[in-house]
């Protein structure tokens, strides 16, 4: 393409789309031309997979260019499709950063060196696992990952990073500390994509008292449906968010969420003398159903019939 510094060529390979560029990137809005050619010829070819093949493109666009770029991929691409970025040694950091932003944006987006590398992994099916986001009035409820823990466990701003909304300095609340944080990042290392969703939710809102998109809630199971289809269930809120409903409102959506999803009892512990906590089960529709495993713990349940 004359004229532009961002040159390519398409091809059709099967399901996939190759996409071969080189140059370099000038503009955002040059940028944001090239991934818009690039959907529509995914769209006209039906390609549910995308490989760009970017080993001759330098990246010369700004952070904050490239967080643009990302977010306005992830508003126009395809939910259905795959995209494998190949690009050279030196632009990986760049390409791995851009792979963060549009997969916290609901895209499935890998960055690589090795074309062979992204074509096996184009190749694999699909993993028909539950939803990992979940909308409430005032709360985007988005599924922990690997990615996810590890970068909380490194610090507030890599996670900040990752979901696109600020960490506070009270970060992580409650029960949910660092102990919980290893648990489950080994317990997602060892996880299948089947499983996802049953770990930690992390819970964002966008409204009054915050201005801008931040994490109050940590909430979800401690593991899949066990073999009776029970799973169990836990929250924190941090300091500054409590007593404003978010727990009761996180939880009421994972509830209905892990009956949709294959459990058909949900349980949750906590002590009579955390009001707070029982009151919130109770607003979610579980009942006392005993004494807790640990001592001083009562036992909260629902079932199917409940939710």
């Amino acid at each position: 393409m004359p004229g532009v510094a961002i040159r390519f060529q398409t091809s059709a390979e099967g399901e996939t789309l190759v996409v071969r560029a080189s140059g370099f990137d000038e503009s955002l809005a040059e940028v944001q031309s090239y991934a818009v050619a690039i959907i529509e010829a995914a769209v006209r070819g039906a390609h549910t997979r995308v490989l760009c093949d970017e080993r001759e493109l330098e990246y010369r666009l700004k952070t904050v260019d490239t967080f643009q770029a990302a977010e306005f991929l992830a508003a126009n691409a395809p939910r259905v499709a795959r995209v494998a970025l190949v690009c050279s040694p030196n632009g990986l950091e760049d390409a791995s950063f851009f792979e963060t932003v549009a997969v916290n944006r609901g895209l499935t987006v890998r960055a690589f060196r090795d074309p062979g590398e992204a074509g096996r992994w184009l190749d694999e099916p699909d993993a028909a696992g539950p939803s990992r986001t979940l909308g409430t009035p005032r709360l985007s409820l988005v599924a922990a990952t690997l990615r996810h823990v590890e970068a909380e466990l490194t610090g507030p701003r890599s996670l900040a990073l990752l979901l696109g909304a600020a960490v506070p300095a009270s970060w992580p609340p409650g029960e949910y500390d660092r102990h919980a944080q290893e648990y489950f990042r080994d317990r997602l290392a060892a996880a299948s994509p089947a499983d996802a969703g049953w770990f930690g939710w992390y819970g964002i809102t966008r409204t009054a008292p915050f201005a801008s998109p931040t994490l109050v809630v940590a909430a979800g199971f401690v593991g899949p449906p066990g073999e009776d289809g029970t799973v169990e269930t836990g929250y924190s809120v941090v300091p500054e968010a409590r007593g404003l409903g978010y727990a009761t409102e996180a939880v009421k959506a994972l509830l209905a969420w892990a009956l949709r999803n294959g459990a058909s009892r949900v349980i949750a512990h906590t002590t009579p003398a955390n009001a707070a906590s029982v009151t919130v089960l109770l607003r979610c529709g579980f009942v006392e159903d005993g004494p807790g495993e640990e001592p001083g713990t009562v036992r909260f349940a629902t079932r199917a019939s409940a939710g």
